[in-house]
């Protein structure tokens, strides 16, 4: 996902925990209202099935990378925002969560989806932003779009000098691909889980793949940074390198051509549900990753004898 792929007013209380742990801003955040959130897509979890032998008749197990294997740290992306500029917008009793939905309102405004397109990237059923899916799969130059957000910010009616501000920040750890890279860590629990499905992979003969909307450059920068943990995998496919993101069909179709096994063959985890109905559509097996729950996830693993 990108680095601001919630463009939702509520937040789950889980999420503002993190956000307070790490921006420092803990006492604004823990004082906002939560609303309940709205429901996501049914995902019907699929049964499993295993050879005679007892061995799964998965071939490959596929891992999202965002908010599955990595996420942002809020306090990294925090450094990156002028602290002062940040303290003035929260001293004057603005929500920082909003600052999200602007930023988005923002983006929206950049450029248009082609109108042919059968499938939308979404999160959470919001519609990315055109700019946002252009980035992600290097569709135009990173420095144009960069180039073009940063001009756009500036001629953008309606808002204050200081939003401005804290737009151009947003937008530099947004799409800049070094700021991208150095805001994004690992995350425990998914890489201990990568590592026991490597570790059981090799008995199994199953191949390990990851599948990620991301951009291109920043992608080989957290590649440079942490390649010990993508040695783990047999086949990276990344929208960035091939000019298609999921949800479509086409990237699903590409990575399962890559490992050379069919769609049946394969379990898919991800963080946003309509990426999972995506892979279910085309035959998988798709196990949604919902608020970072790594338990449920452990336990599907090890029923499905990958783990």
């Amino acid at each position: 996902m990108s680095m601001f792929e919630d463009q939702t007013e509520v937040q789950d209380p889980k999420l503002i925990k993190r956000l307070a742990s790490q921006t420092g801003v803990g006492d604004v955040v823990e004082k906002l209202q939560a609303e309940e959130d709205e429901p996501s897509p049914s995902i019907v979890e699929q049964e499993h099935k295993f050879t005679d032998d007892g061995k799964p008749v998965t071939k490959a197990v596929i891992f999202d990378l965002g908010r599955v294997l990595f996420d942002k740290s809020w306090l990294k992306a925090g450094r990156r925002v002028k602290k002062w500029t940040m303290t003035k917008y929260l001293l004057k009793g603005n929500n920082p969560l909003k600052l999200r939905h602007l930023f988005f309102e923002v983006l929206q405004g950049i450029s248009a989806y082609p109108t042919d397109l059968v499938y939308y990237p979404t999160y959470e059923g919001t519609v990315l932003p055109n700019i946002l899916n252009l980035w992600m799969r290097n569709a135009e130059p990173t420095e144009k779009i960069i180039k073009d957000v940063h001009a756009y910010i500036d001629k953008y009616q309606g808002i204050t000098c200081l939003q401005r501000e804290i737009l151009h920040d947003l937008a530099s750890i947004t799409f800049n691909p070094d700021d991208v890279a150095n805001v994004m860590v690992p995350i425990d629990e998914g890489i201990t889980l990568l590592k026991a499905c490597r570790d059981k992979a090799k008995e199994n003969g199953v191949k390990i793949m990851l599948l990620s909307n991301f951009n291109a450059e920043a992608f080989n920068m957290l590649h440079k940074t942490y390649g010990h943990i993508f040695q783990l995998f047999d086949e990276l496919c990344v929208s960035g390198h091939l000019n298609m993101m999921k949800p479509e069909a086409n990237i699903y179709q590409k990575a399962v051509d890559m490992i050379g096994v069919h769609p049946s063959q394969c379990v898919f985890i991800d963080d946003s549900p309509e990426n999972v109905d995506a892979a279910n559509r085309c035959g998988m097996t798709g196990i949604w990753l919902k608020d970072f729950d790594y338990v449920h996830l452990r336990d599907r693993l090890v029923q499905m004898g990958l783990v």
